[in-house]
């Protein structure tokens, strides 16, 4: 019997299963009973499979990240697939929607799970382009480098740094030009994450492109500063040359090697990221 999403929540109001309802409410006992009824882990509705609901913006705000990963972990072991697309979002994965709202502790076991970082829609839109369309918060930390931990996680499995996307204008956008572009968010971390993988400037540089809705000024000007220097490794090369000195004057006694010195200088200062 079906159950119907009455909630104004701003998605359509579809018949869904008791699965659904469940995921959508991070309802692990509900989730797991329909399981053990034999419910299918992919059972379709017009907002996706249970899996793509648990990884998107469709569950209740106060859901729990803990309760979400719970989730998608009990619906993997029951086989669902990780990599199914249903619904009226049908190019949305839910590695697409994991990266797209910043769960990197999603994005993890979905790809543990078989789930393809390189899978592209008819547009050419990546889980990479989901992930660099946010700069979402730790709330551990305060720094907003969930969405840059996405991204790592999706190049480490092989996700093409310069996928190309198409919007409805024709418009191309690499993953790197999203993130810059007004139409995604120029952010502090995945920007840097992108470059030292190797991302592509010539088309955010050319002329066409460096008007400054392109990633605001702060974007656009470190991108111009990573170029400049000769790429990224050359450009954190430099950073870490200036940074090293002053951190050994600070510590005088400390008597490390130069090449230690730049080492912790790297991971003390981000170097390359600024």
């Amino acid at each position: 019997m079906s159950d119907s999403d009455s909630d104004d929540d701003g998605f359509p109001e579809v018949p869904l299963e008791p699965i659904h309802r469940a995921a959508i409410d991070g309802d692990l006992a509900a989730l797991r009973r329909e399981l053990e009824a034999g419910v299918s882990p992919d059972c379709h509705s017009l907002r996706g499979s249970p899996l793509q609901i648990l990884c998107s913006g469709q569950v209740r705000s106060s859901l729990d990240d803990d309760i979400r990963l719970q989730g998608v972990q009990l619906l993997l072991a029951a086989g669902a697939s990780p990599d199914r697309v249903a619904g009226w979002e049908t190019e949305h994965s839910a590695l697409c929607n994991a990266a797209y709202n910043g769960h990197p502790a999603i994005v993890k076991v979905l790809i543990a799970a078989g789930a393809d970082a390189t899978r592209a829609d008819a547009d050419g839109w990546t889980p990479l382009h989901s992930a660099a369309s946010w700069d979402h918060t730790d709330p551990g930390t305060g720094r907003k480098t969930r969405s840059a931990s996405c991204a790592v996680a999706l190049l480490e499995a092989g996700a093409a740094v310069d996928a190309q996307h198409r919007d409805d204008l024709g418009q191309v956008y690499t993953p790197l030009l999203w993130n810059l572009s007004s139409f995604g968010q120029a952010t502090s971390y995945v920007l840097p994450v992108l470059l030292r993988a190797g991302a592509t400037v010539d088309m955010a540089l050319a002329e066409e492109y460096s008007n400054e809705w392109l990633g605001g000024a702060a974007g656009y000007r470190y991108l111009a500063k990573v170029h400049a220097a000769g790429g990224w490794k050359r450009y954190a090369q430099a950073h870490s040359a200036r940074l090293a000195p002053i951190f050994a004057k600070a510590f005088p006694h400390a008597r490390l090697p130069p090449e230690l010195v730049s080492h912790i200088v790297g991971l003390w200062a981000h170097v390359g990221y600024y």
